[in-house]
């Protein structure tokens, strides 16, 4: 899509992949002990940050809440994203 720093249109994008990962993570039997977010602003600049959860975890809702949490500590600067990237890792 589009350039955006609209945030609902953010959290929409972000729900959507932690849909896709939730799923995926489930479809194997497995949980994720560590999410890390990746962000691209429209200038170029790259942030990432990692997350290692207390408990792994699988389901949509939870894994959103924590997804978002890195969200607001990645995103910092008032410019347009342009691209987000999920990782979900050490799945037990």
């Amino acid at each position: 899509g589009e350039p955006t720093n609209d945030e609902q249109l953010i959290a929409c994008a972000l729900f959507g992949l932690v849909s896709k990962a939730g799923a995926k993570i489930r479809a194997m039997g497995l949980a994720a002990g560590r999410i890390r977010l990746r962000i691209l602003y429209a200038d170029g600049a790259c942030e990432s940050r990692m997350a290692r959860l207390p408990v792994p975890i699988s389901g949509d809702l939870t894994l959103f809440d924590q997804v978002s949490l890195l969200l607001h500590k990645v995103y910092t600067r008032r410019v347009r994203l342009t691209d987000m990237v999920l990782e979900c890792n050490d799945l037990t």
